[in-house]
């Protein structure tokens, strides 16, 4: 059959490889007319191609990242080789610690390859601003599509957005994770430009309210159980235990998700782009629970801090006060069932744990 005698939705399934939707439950799960199909497969081979050129040998164009008036040409090309390698660094992060997960589903051969295929990513750089006489990131924006693998013409739009930025009176920082469904029908925005306020929802974030004071605000609301039911559904057509089963957990549905949007490590975040409050049982009046984790023999790794199945127990408490907890890394274990003897104990921050100046002085902008 000729090219333009195949249907949207069979040039779709060749060009993509998609997986047939499973039999179990297929009849769920909408065909998609012609035109939806047809919506699909453009920006899939348009967002696909941008992705692979967008740093690719010489071809790489500056003009394509969408960043601050003030940033001048020529920190751009300074600059260049850097994100170059924070591209390549986010990609094989996300192949080393989140793609292998899918390396035991059962439509998986067990090699990365085929993991690959299970989750079809597209990563791009967004918005960007440096500081002007360091290769230190202010800002920026990771967005990213996580297309169905299956015969489902769907798609999540993903975006983390990160600002982090010194002042005379403080710190500036906020950092915020959001999604958006895209079914390819008339009602879609097609802009993955578009302001975060214009994405369906927030899935956490934190930031500081007060940039002297420093007291970590965090929201994790929409972080739950139930946004995780309605994700899996939208992208997979089930939310069945089995598929979790045969294709991966909540958990690790979760870790592919937040890679996706540049967090390869939820717990630490990376060397540019820090997570923010991070819970330590460090206080005197954690003293008891240390005492605890001793006669629990609850194992850690001596070298992160965090616990570890397969490392060993400390022999004092006082050890314990180093096993760090990050918000994000809480609050997406409590909401895939997975929290561990010691995550299991995390605080939110209060006013003591704020990083800056605890008075009540009130800062002045203009100093």
């Amino acid at each position: 059959m000729s090219d333009t005698a195949k249907t949207w939705r069979a040039k779709s399934i060749e060009k993509f490889n998609l997986i047939p939707v499973p039999d179990e439950w297929k009849d769920a799960v909408p065909v998609g007319t012609e035109e939806m199909w047809k919506r699909y497969y453009n920006h899939r081979i348009k967002i696909e191609m941008d992705c692979e050129s967008f740093f690719s040998n010489d071809k790489f164009d500056w003009r394509d990242i969408k960043r601050s008036k003030c940033m001048r040409k020529e920190y751009l090309y300074r600059y260049r080789d850097y994100l170059k390698n924070y591209m390549k660094q986010w990609k094989q992060g996300m192949w080393d610690n989140h793609i292998v997960r899918l390396t035991k589903a059962s439509l998986c051969d067990g090699s990365i390859e085929s993991a690959a295929q299970l989750w079809p990513w597209t990563p791009m750089f967004g918005f960007i601003d440096f500081d002007s006489d360091e290769p230190e990131i202010q800002d920026i924006t990771f967005d990213a599509h996580v297309w169905s693998p299956y015969v489902i013409p769907r798609a999540l739009l993903l975006r983390h957005r990160y600002h982090y930025r010194w002042r005379s009176y403080g710190r500036e920082f906020r950092t915020s994770w959001h999604y958006d469904m895209m079914e390819f029908d008339d009602n879609d925005d097609y802009n993955i430009n578009k302001d975060v306020e214009d994405f369906a929802a927030e899935l956490c974030s934190d930031g500081y309210d007060d940039v002297r004071l420093q007291l970590d605000v965090i929201d994790a609301e929409n972080l739950n159980a139930e946004t995780i039911r309605k994700l899996r559904k939208f992208l997979y057509g089930t939310k069945s235990e089995a598929h979790k089963q045969d294709f991966c957990s909540d958990y690790d549905f979760m870790c592919l998700l937040f890679a996706s949007m540049g967090t390869v490590d939820i717990h630490d975040g990376d060397r540019e782009c820090i997570l923010g409050y991070m819970w330590y049982p460090e206080r005197d009046e954690d003293k008891k629970l240390r005492q605890q984790f001793v006669r629990d023999k609850i194992p850690v790794n001596k070298i992160t801090g965090r616990y570890d199945p397969n490392g060993e127990p400390c022999a004092d408490e006082s050890d314990y006060k180093y096993c760090s907890v990050s918000w994000l890394e809480y609050y997406m274990c409590e909401a895939t069932d997975s929290l561990n003897p010691i995550s299991m104990h995390y605080r939110d921050p209060e006013r003591e744990d704020a990083n800056g100046q605890k008075d009540d002085v009130p800062y002045d902008a203009d100093y």
